[in-house]
């Protein structure tokens, strides 16, 4: 085990939507010499809000509030006490909004382990000393603290890793680059089929695996949502937001052996915006694009577009650059690939609507970046049975439900978990087209108030699942503290009867049964509608395509389906922009207006009072019932780490430019 250091350092470090990453240490026994050593050693890496703190040997104790800006939104209180108890030090944190990654410095080598925190508090003991049964006492110490539901359980275990690496000084983290082997197989999964294998009609978030694979972006988002360089390795957004200039990496070949340059990357950024597919409206307001060199390529933007490098990164299609061969062939991007990524589509090992295999491409930029010889991704909807794939080895990577995550947990193995979506009723039909009672913002703002989230969150796993009556999940910047739509079945129906529906009418409502397994909250929408006399006829789609190709039929007045964004500005444009959850084109000038001055501001905490205003104003329209916020939950296998997200990057990803950012082969 190793022998208990005079002196080591507990780092914590809070992560979440725009925040100042503030940190502090917290040293444990040693000498004044050590104590005035390790906070000179905390301080040269340490955000300028840091500071270090010590405890003395043989005693004392500390317990303090650690209060962090949110650029603008107020405060995010966490609450550090370390102290002594029985002959034991006692760690408790509590958080109260975002999560914390705890993080352990040890004096001996500087290794670091680290956790993702995510319970409202929890209590950890651990002994002074180590023992011949150490780990087992650890362990006692944790499950007596930490009660049922599992959830909590399965996080003691994780924080474990964290204090038992403290005590014993020995590194329990994430693999360091160079660590394990590589080459064999990756087997992930995924819950449906790829809307397409053509990049400029794919997916986004963690759909875009069929495409980001053998396709790389301009720009990279790590798990921990820093933007990195890939195939830009420099870029630059204009003071005003107007125009991004980026900087193209030498000596990159495309599949078909063509050299990517600025003319390749133009061509491929214009196919994208205009092939017509679901992401195209994420280019943003684009004027032109220029190559102004044989590696400069420049952007310009009719209107402010702040977001725009986050948009080219591996998530969103138009980032994911194609090669002149594949565009002068867009059909054969549906059997072949024409990427410069680390990895190609092989149809001949692929089964349609099954599992898609991708090989490694030993022309890659950085092969040293590349971890697998063959990436396989499989279809598995239901997660009782991704569950058992991974459980038994036949697949080392997949999503898991609220249902399905302690039999994960308890069956050893790792969650990775963030927070993502945000699920509601967006109606869509506001002129009344369809549904002339939609055209009522009363009757939105009933349906609205029609829904009983708290039951429902209750009900799908409150440790995964959170009620939220805003556009937003709780964190982004925008969310508004005890604002939203308030269950009120009273109100509901008065607001009805005063539109003139005293008796309620019927509404049908598109929805899919992929990310809405079994239509779960589809159901419970429904049923909380027939509460105030609204019929719902749920008209079920059984795939995301062709979910999306009937959303966009504009045949239907209504439908369910998650929406996301790190700002309320991002969020608004799933329904102010062209696409699913706007087939009809709705307006409105206020939120025009505010979204506006959002993307002109260079102002942070002007922005978020935008993006606080925005909040408002789209329930003051209610195009959108939202009903909860839920978090992506991912199970890892025994054989793989390295594995990251957060509510920056919920979307964990194989593949990176930089070793250090790819999942790897968990050492032996």
């Amino acid at each position: 085990m190793g022998r208990v250091p005079d002196q080591c350092g507990v780092e914590i470090r809070v992560q979440g939507l725009h925040l100042d990453q503030a940190r502090r240490a917290v040293g444990v026994g040693g000498t004044a010499d050590e104590h005035s050593r390790a906070e000179r050693q905390v301080g040269a890496h340490r955000h300028p809000t840091t500071r270090a703190v010590v405890l003395p040997r043989g005693g004392g104790s500390l317990h303090e509030e650690l209060h962090l800006d949110v650029a603008g939104r107020g405060q995010v209180d966490a609450h550090l006490e370390l102290g002594q108890e029985g002959g034991s030090e006692r760690l408790a944190v509590v958080v109260v909004r975002n999560r914390l990654r705890l993080g352990v410095r040890h004096c001996n080598d500087l290794s670091t382990v680290s956790a993702v925190v995510r319970v409202s508090s929890f209590l950890i003991l651990f002994p002074r000393r180590p023992c011949a049964d150490q780990q087992c006492t650890l362990q006692r110490s944790i499950m007596s603290a930490v009660t049922r539901p599992t959830r909590k359980v399965a996080l003691a275990v994780a924080v474990l890793a964290v204090i038992g690496g403290m005590t014993a000084c020995s590194s329990a983290s994430p693999a360091p680059e160079g660590s394990g082997s590589t080459g064999g197989t990756l087997t992930t999964q995924f819950a449906g089929v790829p809307i397409s294998l053509n990049p400029a009609l794919g997916g986004s978030g963690g759909s875009a695996i069929f495409t980001s694979l053998p396709y790389d972006s301009l720009i990279y988002q790590t798990g921990d949502g820093e933007l990195i360089p890939d195939l830009a390795t420099d870029w630059t957004l204009s003071d005003d937001n107007t125009k991004l200039t980026l900087t193209l990496r030498d000596g990159v070949k495309f599949a078909s052996g063509e050299v990517m340059d600025a003319d390749a990357v133009k061509a491929s950024l214009e196919y994208a915006i205009d092939a017509g597919g679901g992401n195209a409206r994420y280019a943003g307001p684009v004027d032109s694009i220029e190559a102004t060199a044989d590696d400069t390529v420049e952007i310009t933007y009719s209107s402010a577009y702040p977001d725009a490098p986050y948009y080219l990164t591996q998530y969103w299609s138009v980032g994911q650059i194609i090669g002149p061969d594949g565009l002068a062939d867009p059909d054969s991007l549906l059997t072949s690939s024409d990427g410069t990524g680390q990895y190609s589509y092989s149809a001949s090992d692929s089964v349609t609507g099954s599992t898609y295999t991708y090989v490694r491409n030993d022309d890659y930029f950085n092969p040293d970046a590349i971890q697998y010889d063959k990436v396989v991704v499989k279809v598995i909807g239901d997660p009782s049975a991704v569950s058992s794939a991974i459980t038994t080895g036949q697949v080392d990577f997949g999503s898991a439900s609220p249902t399905t995550a302690g039999s994960a947990t308890a069956a050893g193995l790792d969650l990775v978990t963030a927070p993502f979506f945000t699920w509601g009723l967006t109606m869509a039909d506001t002129q009344g087209a369809i549904s002339p009672e939609l055209k009522d913002p009363d009757v939105r703002k009933a349906i609205a108030m029609a829904i009983d989230r708290d039951s429902l969150a209750n009900a799908l796993d409150a440790d995964f699942t959170h009620p939220n009556g805003q556009i937003g999940a709780d964190g982004i910047d925008g969310y508004v503290d005890g604002f939203g739509f308030e269950y009120d079945v009273a109100k509901a129906k008065s607001l009805l009867a005063d539109a003139g529906y005293p008796n309620g009418f019927e509404l049908t409502v598109l929805t899919e049964n992929i990310l809405d397994s079994q239509t779960t909250i589809s159901q419970a929408i429904a049923g909380d509608l027939g509460k105030i006399g609204i019929t719902v006829n749920l008209e079920v789609k059984n795939s995301v395509p062709d979910f999306i190709q009937a959303a966009l039929s504009k045949e239907y007045p209504a439908l369910i389906w998650p929406v996301v964004g790190t700002n309320s500005a991002q969020v608004l444009t799933n329904f102010t922009q062209p696409g699913v959850t706007n087939p009809f084109g709705n307006t409105d000038p206020t939120l025009d207006d505010l979204y506006g001055q959002a993307q002109s501001s260079t102002d942070a905490a002007a922005r978020s009072e935008l993006y606080e205003q925005i909040t408002k104003a789209a329930n003051d329209v209610a195009w959108f019932a939202p009903v909860i916020s839920t978090d992506n939950i991912f199970v890892v296998g025994s054989k793989v780490e390295n594995v990251t997200a957060s509510a920056l990057n919920p979307n964990p990803m194989p593949q990176a430019p930089d070793a250090q950012y790819a999942w790897k082969h968990a050492a032996e």
